[in-house]
């Protein structure tokens, strides 16, 4: 998601201890989350690239108090027009890929990989 962010001019940094994600200042624009079931782990994320972010104003999110929730819309600016919502995908998957030295990225479905969690899950070989 940093990498991803930086493709579009915004800063992004980690999460100061207790706070996960990637954030832009005090605003968290991306969550991470692990999930172990049935001895499988599931790995996943979510980039806020243009929601409608009065939803979060409703909400604890993560469970961090006092700091709010960002987008990479709104860090651009209005009067940027991003890429389609699936270019920004195929860089999110491009840039994970690279970082975790992956090539020959695979989608499923999650029928094939025994789950109904409503998620793409990706496949890839190591380089």
């Amino acid at each position: 998601m940093i990498q991803v962010a930086a493709l579009h001019g915004v800063n992004t940094r980690p999460g100061d201890p207790g706070e996960t994600g990637v954030w832009v200042e005090d605003g968290k624009i991306g969550a991470i989350g692990v999930r172990i079931s049935s001895g499988f782990t599931w790995h996943g994320l979510a980039f806020n690239i243009d929601p409608d972010l009065r939803y979060f104003e409703h909400i604890v999110p993560c469970g961090i108090t006092g700091k709010e929730v960002t987008s990479l819309q709104r860090e651009v600016g209005d009067g940027v027009e991003l890429p389609a919502d699936e270019v920004i995908h195929d860089q999110l998957v491009e840039c994970l890929a690279r970082t975790l030295g992956f090539t020959d990225v695979e989608f499923r479905d999650d029928s094939e990989c025994g789950d109904s969690i409503g998620a793409t899950a990706a496949a890839a070989t190591q380089s």
